[in-house]
């Protein structure tokens, strides 16, 4: 039942389809990442939904997947797969989230990032404006 719960929010997410994706955390969810903290379901389907519009604006194409992979007392890793492409160039971006789901509700999230993805991906963005420039 919480495998099933996790592989929906995961699901959604790559869909883009942020008002499920609110059905599916806490009122009081956290929500932590490199940048802050934030709290509440209407503040984290707010993140998620801003950078996806703003990574559609900055990008020709981006293919969202993921896979989710089980770890202990309702926790669960979901491994993301963002793919960009600018100009005729494909870049494969990698982060993942631990959620924590309760009374079947997510009432955690921690976004980790892996070293180095942050770097390469803002390396390909910069490299591709600026052959489109040219």
């Amino acid at each position: 039942m919480l495998m099933e719960l996790a592989l929906q929010f995961a699901e959604c997410i790559d869909r883009s389809s942020f008002d499920e994706v609110g059905a599916l955390i806490a009122e009081d969810c956290a929500y932590q990442y490199s940048e802050g903290s934030y709290q509440g379901r209407s503040a984290i389907v707010s993140i998620y939904r801003n950078n996806t519009l703003q990574t559609r604006r900055m990008f020709d194409e981006v293919k969202y997947s993921s896979d989710v992979e089980e770890m202990s007392d309702g926790m669960f890793k979901i491994n993301f797969l963002d793919q960009y492409r600018k100009g005729h160039k494909w870049h494969d971006y990698r982060f993942f989230e631990i959620i924590t789901i309760k009374d079947n509700l997510i009432v955690d999230i921690q976004n980790k990032q892996i070293p180095g993805e942050d770097v390469a991906l803002r390396s390909f963005f910069t490299v591709q404006r600026n052959r489109a420039n040219l």
